[in-house]
């Protein structure tokens, strides 16, 4: 290929790959953002109900206790 050809090839070329480019790393960082976040809610709400559970579970000896 020529110099000319090269130039006027390449540099579009290239032009529309870092533009592809920027437009794959913008999605990917807004849906892993998104991902991360639904993560932490999940993480949390299990949390919650752990927490939940043990302090019922607490309460039911407390109140057997409670009673005798």
């Amino acid at each position: 290929m020529t110099p000319k050809l090269l130039i006027l090839l390449g540099i579009p070329m290239l032009l529309a790959l870092l533009v592809v480019a920027l437009i794959v790393i913008a999605q990917v960082n807004h849906r892993v953002v998104g991902l991360m976040h639904d993560a932490a809610q999940n993480r949390a709400s299990a949390g919650s109900d752990n927490v939940g559970w043990w302090l019922e579970s607490h309460m039911g000896v407390v109140r057997t206790l409670a009673q005798t």
